[in-house]
């Protein structure tokens, strides 16, 4: 019995020396550790005084002190910071995340960009930051309705029209956007009008001092529906524009939703009629005009059932 303890108790020592032989001698031979420290940018450790030797004795991972910067990030290029390992003094360098944008939220037409609503689109506004070319949208513009937007028609040099856009303060409160945000961005938005033709290729309609006739008539093809845009301009001293009426052509479903229309200085005269296909001016506008021979008007025709149809132009004398 004694025997066989003594044999179970010399095994065991064995099993112990021998992670330690290896430990030791590894390379067949004992190591001694330089007192210098040997560092790469992640450890540190003591080589062996043999030079033919390649073990890395009591290798750790560096213990950094406080980090310092070295060089402000900006937001198109990252910064560094410094730090020194308090064991083997190692000089470790790492790069910090990139700066946030940053924007000065007033309007500066260099610094804001505004993409346009329309009445099927929403628009949106874009901040430039103001370290580089980085635009960000801050707010979303809803799509052009009177409920939304207050609205302005424009002559512009009787060489075109434009219609202005603003959004109503209403909009603002009701979706609890700040005063901040409200100031940038309630612009007053400018859309072009697009003129369109009749079936002879004319967008604009004349009335010119030659005029006998007590009506016009204007045939026009709406490819789709939607707004369409039309130009007047009364020429004449002696006759004016009184009334518009639209009638669908024969065996055509065309109809319009709306028929309004607006003079040079963008006011939109009263109408006389409430029926969709037709607008007539009150009697004092139709005398008042006469006395205006360079009176210019735009029609907008809402089509609902896109189709043929003609415009009839009414003249008063």
């Amino acid at each position: 019995m004694t025997k066989k303890k003594s044999l179970l108790t010399f095994v065991f020592a064995i099993c112990l020396m021998i992670p330690a032989m290896f430990l030791l001698t590894a390379c067949g031979h004992s190591h001694k550790a330089t007192e210098k420290w040997v560092s790469d940018a992640t450890y540190h450790w003591h080589a062996c005084e043999d030079e033919n030797c390649k073990e890395q004795l009591e290798k750790t991972e560096h213990t950094w002190g406080e980090w310092t910067e070295t060089k402000a990030s900006t937001c198109t290029e990252k910064g560094t910071e410094e730090s020194t390992c308090s064991v083997c003094g190692y000089k470790g360098t790492r790069e910090l995340e990139l700066a946030e944008h940053e924007y000065t939220y007033t309007y500066n037409s260099s610094t804001c960009t505004i993409v346009a609503p329309t009445e099927e689109t929403e628009g949106k506004m874009l901040l430039k930051c103001n370290n580089c070319d980085h635009k960000e949208q801050i707010f979303v513009y809803p799509v052009i309705s009177d409920e939304n937007y207050s609205s302005n028609c424009t002559n512009v040099n009787n060489n075109g029209w434009k219609f202005s856009y603003t959004l109503k303060n209403a909009y603002y409160t009701d979706n609890q956007i700040s005063d901040e945000m409200k100031s940038l961005t309630q612009r007053r938005i400018d859309i072009d009008v697009d003129l369109f033709e009749d079936n002879l290729g004319c967008n604009l309609i004349e009335l010119r001092e030659t005029e006998t006739n007590d009506t016009m008539s204007f045939s026009y093809n709406f490819t789709a529906p939607g707004k369409y845009y039309i130009a007047m301009k009364d020429s004449s001293t002696t006759k004016a524009f009184q009334s518009i009426t639209f009638t669908s052509a024969t065996g055509e479903e065309t109809s319009l939703s709306s028929m309004s229309v607006y003079n040079e200085s963008g006011a939109k005269p009263s109408d006389d009629n409430d029926e969709i296909n037709i607008f007539a001016w009150t009697t004092t506008y139709v005398s008042n005009s006469i006395a205006n021979k360079t009176a210019t008007f735009l029609i907008v025709v809402d089509v609902k059932t896109a189709g043929a149809g003609t415009l009839t132009i009414g003249l008063a004398k």
